[in-house]
């Protein structure tokens, strides 16, 4: 091997890793609807202004409830998270979920790391309009061994790593750690997909209720936790998120009527 050649390589291997030092990571956002909002996919449109009147309040009670119980001691012990659904502030999220594109509504939760949400053959379930997670349908879809580093602990059923998490409300959901491909919308009209990201696949899910409200036309499938523990988003996309995100979340509607807001990871929390 000559030696011009022997530079030409070394010249052509220090520009690709210098572009890799400086490719620019554009980030990624999800859309956030507040749960309370009557144009939000929580409140069908064929309601009345009764039962609009009827869920607003249910919401309410449940609000209610949770800052009652907030007098009580505190008597639980991890892993017991803050709880996503009695709290009425909060606001829904809908992403994409495998080759099939599974797109869910699923609760923004701040006191929690993981992901989860209800999927298809649950012993015990509750109800979903859009139905649970089809996951023999898709062909990304895989369950974690027990072995896998984001086991923790380390809880074995069947040669899978299975999960209990529970709630303060009272809920406890229970099912197989898995991983799977995520779709979020991207910067400039665009998508990103990132493979293997570890979520929870709930196949036992106890007293679930999103606010109160748990009829045939819920259309909640689960949770979308963003703390920054070790199976978090921010901490699986760090290159992507720098672990961080920043949102902006209205008070009021937009003059077109909008509640709708953005939840952005990474670089785009500086624009």
């Amino acid at each position: 091997m000559s030696m011009k050649f022997l530079g030409i390589q070394i010249a052509v291997a220090i520009y690709i890793y210098v572009l890799t030092l400086t490719r620019k990571i554009n980030g990624f956002r999800i859309e956030l609807t507040p749960r309370t909002s009557i144009d939000s996919a929580l409140f069908p449109k064929d309601l009345s202004p009764e039962e609009i009147h009827h869920r607003i309040a249910q919401l309410s009670r449940a609000r209610a409830l949770q800052l009652g119980s907030k007098q009580e001691p505190e008597t639980l012990k991890p892993p017991v998270y803050p709880s996503p659904f009695a709290n009425t502030n909060i606001y829904i999220t809908k992403i994409s979920i495998g080759s099939t594109q599974f797109s869910p509504y699923l609760v923004v939760d701040t006191g929690s790391d993981d992901r989860w949400l209800q999927c298809e053959g649950c012993t015990s379930c509750f109800p979903i309009k859009g139905g649970s997670f089809p996951v023999k349908e898709s062909k990304t879809y895989r369950g974690l061994a027990c072995d896998h580093p984001l086991c923790v602990p380390k809880l074995c059923s069947k040669g899978l790593c299975s999960y209990d998490w529970k709630y303060k409300e009272g809920s406890e959901i229970k099912g197989v750690l898995s991983s799977e491909s995520f779709t979020f919308p991207g910067d400039k009209n665009t998508s990103l997909t990132f493979a293997n990201v570890t979520f929870g696949c709930g196949y036992d899910n106890q007293n679930v209720s999103f606010g109160g409200y748990m009829g045939s036309d819920n259309i909640i499938a689960g949770v979308f936790g963003l703390r920054a523990g070790q199976r978090s988003i921010l901490r699986q996309l760090e290159p992507e998120t720098n672990v961080r995100f920043s949102y902006c979340l209205r008070l009021y509607p937009t003059t077109d009527g909008s509640n709708t807001t953005y939840l952005r990871f990474g670089p785009v929390t500086e624009h």
